[in-house]
């Protein structure tokens, strides 16, 4: 066996009748995908249940890792009897670890009842564990043998039968006696009974019943003999009498005999009262007498509950009498002392229907718009708490909107609005009304006049729009005007005019955006653009100032799209074809003052002419080298002197120099040597000279051999 000790009640299903039992115990849940196992189930108990023995028990054995929650029987029965006419019970009786007994059912007869034989046959079986796994069983190898039958031997199915009836008198005034005598046959003897009027039955008006008897003849018969007394203000007519008997086992017999009691006074005949009007709260009713002796003097009385609340022949229905039935007595006085009543019944009195008119809601259907709820009640004034308005949103209610106003939200808009209606009271059947609705459109969004900052209107400057207040929560877009034109691309907050713009009109559009709310523009007032101002810092000259070095314009900081052109001038003068970015200064600027003049032009800007600061022009530093010597340096030979590698257009002379004293007439770049050098210092002064330049001198010494 699975599991461990389990207690449970079980569900009972019987006829359609079900008996639910608490969960048994759960065991530590395991994984479990199958239902409970039936190891058995047997019947306890023999296969007969009766008055004297009415316990029938099943016997359940199951097991389930997670612990067998849940078990239902399913009994069917092949009588007509109604299942309400029986009792089940159940109870646990463990019979060892592990085991699931089940008493299913027991059959429990009220005393003497009559119940039929009849046949219980199990049709199915079902457990379930804690985790919901089921188990079904319905193989009738397995069920069949707990069928069982219900017997009674004593059984008797059939009422009563009526023999006889008789009235005696025929006929009575108010206030006389009646008896009704009726012989019934049963097997088994009448148990009780009586004569029954059928106007009594919803009037109670008619006879009171003061005796009633039911005697046993001895000879298979009974006797019913029931005694009426008519009341003073009985109505005069005839009532039907009803029969009701039945015996031991509680066959029931019911019958119209087609015998009736009549109620008459020919000296003092009264006629008929009709009440009119509408039974309802807040409508007032009116009696109608008709046909009632001329001689009888008629006084009316509106009764509840046995009191009197009005007289005379009208009377208006407050909320006291709500469901009440209302009574009217009609009482005629004779000279002769003689009093006859006629008691009419207006029946329970509804409730009344509030004469309320459909809300109706009033006001321009918008975001942000005011919705007015109205309702006509002209008929009555309402306290407070009388009446409770809600608005809905598309047939829903809104949340927190009970006030007589509504204003709708950006939520609301594009959905329907209707305002609901609740009145309470007193006597009043309760009055729920809804108006018809309203599709709420786009609000009007807040918006004002946008305004641009900036210092001037001008080519180049830059412009900052700024919506203003405007509703919370708008989004903004931005587009600049130029002439009421849309400029492409220009559709950001911040601008700053362009050479188009120049003498234009300019201003911007902003559109607000909103959730819920219609789109608007707004334009900023328009200005002429004004001619632009070229941002110009002071240039300057980069460079060495000497003869033959560059020198470099250097404009930094303009305004971008500027064309800018150059002229260089030599002590304020302009130098011919010195209009580029860079200059070399010529042996002419030695000692002169050197400087750039800029003008810059860009369309929409006043041109502009800036210089740069004058410096005054160095000489040039040649650029040399080391003199080298070709030729062989003996006695009689020439020799040549190469000065090397100068600054271009470096012009040379030469100075033959013995022991450091020239050398007379020898100014050649060739020179022969003498008898007289050797062994003397014999060297060669080279001298490099440039217009402009400081002149260099080498002095090379001739090794003479």
């Amino acid at each position: 066996m699975r599991g461990g000790p389990l207690k449970a009640v079980v569900l009972v299903v019987v006829s359609g009748l079900v008996l639910m039992f608490a969960p048994m115990a759960q065991a530590a849940e395991v994984a479990d995908v199958n239902g409970p196992e039936l190891v058995s189930i047997t019947r306890t108990t023999g296969d007969v249940v009766s008055v004297e023995n009415p316990t029938a028990r099943l016997a359940v054995q199951a097991t389930d890792p997670n612990g067998v929650q849940w078990m239902g029987v399913w009994v069917a029965t092949d009588s007509t009897a109604a299942p309400g006419e029986w009792e089940y019970s159940s109870g646990i009786e463990p019979v060892s670890v592990a085991t699931i007994v089940r008493p299913i059912w027991s059959y429990n007869q009220y005393a003497s009842a009559n119940v039929q034989p009849q046949t219980l046959t199990v049709t199915r079986v079902e457990l379930r564990d804690a985790l919901g796994n089921r188990t079904v069983v319905t193989d009738r190898a397995i069920l069949d043998p707990l069928t069982y039958r219900a017997a009674n031997p004593a059984y008797d199915g059939d009422a009563p039968v009526l023999e006889s009836i008789g009235v005696e008198p025929a006929v009575v005034r108010p206030g006389e006696e009646v008896v009704v005598t009726a012989v019934l046959r049963d097997a088994t003897s009448v148990n009780g009974g009586n004569a029954v009027l059928e106007a009594d039955k919803f009037l109670e008006t008619a006879l009171d019943e003061v005796g009633n008897e039911v005697a046993d003849n001895g000879d298979g018969t009974s006797t019913i003999r029931t005694i009426f007394r008519a009341r003073p203000d009985t109505p005069y007519g005839t009532y039907p009498v009803r029969i009701f008997a039945y015996d031991r086992f509680y066959n029931v017999l019911r019958r119209d005999p087609g015998v009736s009691i009549a109620v008459q006074d020919p000296d003092h005949p009264v006629g008929t009262v009709v009440i009119g009007g509408k039974r309802e709260i807040g409508h007032t009713l009116s009696a109608v007498a008709e046909g009632w002796d001329p001689a009888a003097s008629l006084s009316y009385s509106w009764t509840t509950w046995g009191r009197e609340f009005a007289s005379g022949t009208t009377t208006p229905l407050g909320a006291s009498m709500l469901w009440v039935d209302v009574r009217l007595f009609v009482t005629g006085t004779w000279p002769d002392g003689t009093v006859r009543t006629r008691i009419v019944w207006t029946g329970a009195i509804d409730q009344g229907v509030l004469p309320i008119l459909p809300p109706e809601i009033t006001g321009p259907a918008a975001v942000d718009r005011p919705l007015t709820f109205s309702q006509q009640d002209s008929a009555m004034t309402w306290a407070p708490d009388d009446r409770r308005i809600e608005w809905l949103r598309d047939g829903k209610p809104i949340q927190y909107a009970y006030a007589g106003t509504y204003v709708p939200s950006a939520e609301d808009f594009g959905h329907r609005i209707s305002v609901r209606t609740f009145h309470r009271k007193a006597g009043y059947a309760d009055l729920t009304q809804e108006s018809g609705s309203v599709v709420v459109g786009p609000g009007a969004l807040k918006a004002v006049t946008p305004t641009v900052g900036g210092t001037t209107w001008r080519v180049g400057q830059g412009l900052t729009a700024t919506p203003g207040p405007w509703a919370e929560g708008t989004e903004f877009h931005y587009q600049w005007q130029r002439n009421d034109k849309d400029i492409a691309g220009a559709r950001f907050p911040d601008y700053t005019p362009t050479a188009a713009d120049h003498g234009a009109q300019l201003r911007v559009r902003v559109t607000g955006t909103k959730p819920g709310y219609a789109q608007v523009s707004r334009y900023s007032g328009a200005k002429t653009v004004a001619t632009g101002t070229i941002v110009s810092p002071a240039p300057s000259a980069t460079g060495t100032a000497r003869v033959g070095k560059r020198l470099t314009a250097a404009t930094t900081g303009w305004t971008g799209g500027t064309t800018l052109k150059y002229q260089w001038q030599r002590d304020g003068r302009n130098i011919a074809g010195a209009t580029g970015r860079t200059y070399v200064l010529a042996a002419a600027d030695r000692g002169k003052k050197i400087r750039v003049r800029v003008a810059g032009s860009n369309p929409g800007y006043a041109s502009v002419t800036r210089y740069t600061t004058a410096r005054t022009v160095g000489y040039g530093v040649l650029k040399s080298s080391n003199p080298t010597f070709s030729g062989t340096q003996r006695v009689g030979s020439r020799v040549t002197v190469a000065p090397g590698t100068w600054t271009t257009g470096t012009k040379f002379t030469y100075q033959w120099a013995r022991d450091g004293s020239k050398i007379r007439g020898a100014t050649g770049r060739t020179y022969t040597i003498r008898a007289a050098d050797r062994g003397r210092a014999l060297s060669v002064w080279v001298t490099g000279s440039k217009p402009g330049y400081r002149s260099e001198s080498y002095e090379a010494f001739v090794r003479v051999r």
